[in-house]
């Protein structure tokens, strides 16, 4: 790209949006804003409600009519045509997911180009990062490396792809309801032609991603993206989780080759800009993630991943989690009281998530108490509860339960100690799930 070209257009794709928040594409079309009318594409889903709206689509809340699962609907506004970069990025985006079995990566179900193009995905219900850190500020140095190591994860996979996402930020981590991080919209993504992307040539050094979130040479006409851009990226949303404060300071321009300048013009954080309780060596990482010179950051996932669960080996501690040392044995107390009976239902764990919040408790930390006390009890673990019920929709979902089927999960219910009860309730909400006849409970109990 041209450096005239690079500086003649202005962020109108901000409109709206704080500055530096917005993704931005430079060589994409510039058409006018069009709303979409709420409708599904086929019989077979039912729209339910608009999760968001951005300049390229529209998500929707929709459930599945034939197996009653609820999905996120990716919609492209009608505007971009299959001679529109964005068109193509759109289906490039299907691509990239639709190839990646990672479960740090939105898992795509389905891809209909026929109509208005969509995206059937993963529905996650457990907010996004961004979101998390507007509500609690600086977070635990343990949670922002269990949300970080899960990203790199996730992004290792792709990187092995040749996939750079290019935008990674806080809005496009998005938790399911046990808190995992998931990373999202790989609309932008450059991958190779040979691996099925656009023009590599252009793609590579085109302008795309989130300003507030760029790496250097995402700026830069005449540099090329790879990993180590992703790691920049996630080297900022690592200095954020830590210190609260964003890395760039916009000051409210949107010009796009005044943001570049000021990006190249930051300066790379000190030591000295994290929280007193802060571990050195997360500092030193965190630094190393942001040298502003790809070939001085760490030079991949997996070089980096080493680095971080070393850390974790080591003790962390920090002031915010001593303070709140009183709050989770109310909390263990709170949960032995609900698992009384063995079991915590739908409506009960919403009350528990309620009430870890009030107590000042993390979903990780949450989380982990329960499993300390279902084992204190020797009731089955949540997680094994979670992977019983996952098994179970898979086996029914194509409505041909066999006896080998049955074996096999009574195998694994005995496995994960869960009893024959709990085993017949949840084979029993799955099958409500897939509206399916209650002849199939008989056969079981």
């Amino acid at each position: 790209m041209e450096k005239e070209g690079f500086a003649e257009k202005l962020l109108k794709w901000f409109a709206g949006d704080e500055p530096g928040s917005a993704t931005v594409i430079l060589d994409s079309h510039s058409k006018s804003f069009a709303n979409v009318d709420v409708t599904s594409e086929s019989d077979r889903f039912e729209i339910l409600k608009v999760l968001g709206k951005g300049n390229f689509g529209i998500v929707y809340l929709a459930r599945d009519l034939r197996i009653g699962r609820m999905i996120a609907v990716k919609q492209l506004y009608s505007k971009f045509d299959q001679s529109t970069d964005i068109y193509q990025r759109f289906l490039q985006e299907a691509r990239i997911a639709g190839q990646i079995d990672n479960p740090n990566i939105v898992t795509i179900y389905d891809v209909d180009m026929s109509k208005a193009p969509t995206i059937h995905m993963e529905y996650l219900a457990g907010g996004n990062l961004g979101t998390l850190m507007r509500i609690d500020g600086i977070l635990l140095e343990k949670n922002a490396l269990q949300f970080l190591i899960g990203i790199l994860n996730g992004l290792d996979d792709a990187h092995r792809m040749g996939v750079v996402h290019r935008d990674i930020k806080p809005e496009n981590i998005i938790f399911d309801q046990s808190g995992h991080p998931k990373i999202s919209d790989f609309g932008v993504a450059h991958i190779p032609v040979e691996s099925g992307g656009l023009n590599s040539d252009e793609d590579q050094t085109m302008v795309a991603g989130t300003p507030d979130y760029m790496a250097p040479e995402q700026v830069d006409p005449n540099m090329g993206v790879d990993q180590r851009t992703d790691i920049y990226s996630c080297g900022i949303l690592l200095f954020q989780m830590l210190t609260g404060n964003r890395l760039y300071h916009f000051h409210g321009e949107r010009e796009i080759e005044k943001i570049a300048d000021i990006i190249h013009q930051s300066k790379e954080p000190a030591e000295a800009d994290f929280p007193n309780g802060t571990t050195m060596k997360l500092r030193q990482i965190c630094l190393k993630m942001l040298k502003h010179n790809p070939d001085h950051r760490y030079q991949n996932c997996q070089e980096l991943l080493i680095d971080l669960e070393d850390l974790i080996d080591s003790p962390i501690e920090t002031q915010a989690k001593i303070s709140k040392q009183v709050y989770p044995e109310l909390f263990r107390d709170l949960v032995r009281i609900y698992l009384v009976d063995g079991i915590i239902s739908a409506a009960e764990r919403r009350e528990i998530f309620k009430r870890s919040k009030r107590l000042g408790l993390d979903l990780y930390d949450a989380n982990e108490i329960e499993e300390e006390v279902r084992l204190e009890q020797n009731l089955p673990l949540h997680k094994h509860l979670q992977a019983f019920e996952y098994r179970t929709e898979q086996l029914l979902a194509d409505m041909d339960y066999s006896e080998k089927d049955k074996k096999a999960l009574q195998q694994l219910g005995n496995k994960y100690n869960i009893s024959q009860v709990e085993q017949e309730k949840i084979l029993e909400n799955v099958m409500i799930k897939f509206k399916m006849k209650e002849g199939i409970v008989e056969e079981l109990t």
